[in-house]
């Protein structure tokens, strides 16, 4: 992935789904950091902390930006 970085969508903003939210946030590999929690309220009281744009937090996986071609891993 040399010159390109990836965009990252983490389900939930829990304590364990944080920790993975602040190494994705240090990476130098991913772009944007966006979140998904079924509940508005709880994740954008959850995503302000963590320095997430509202923009970036999903409470629909409708919504949550997909690429033509994603990798999952």
């Amino acid at each position: 992935m040399l010159g390109k970085r990836c965009n990252i969508c983490v389900i939930g903003v829990g304590p364990f789904a944080r920790l993975f939210i602040r190494c994705y946030q240090r990476h130098p590999c991913v772009g944007t950091v966006s979140v998904f929690s079924r509940d508005p309220q709880w994740l954008l009281e959850r995503a302000k902390p963590l320095g997430i744009a509202p923009e970036h937090c999903y409470a629909s996986f409708e919504i949550v930006p997909m690429p033509a071609h994603p990798s999952m891993c």
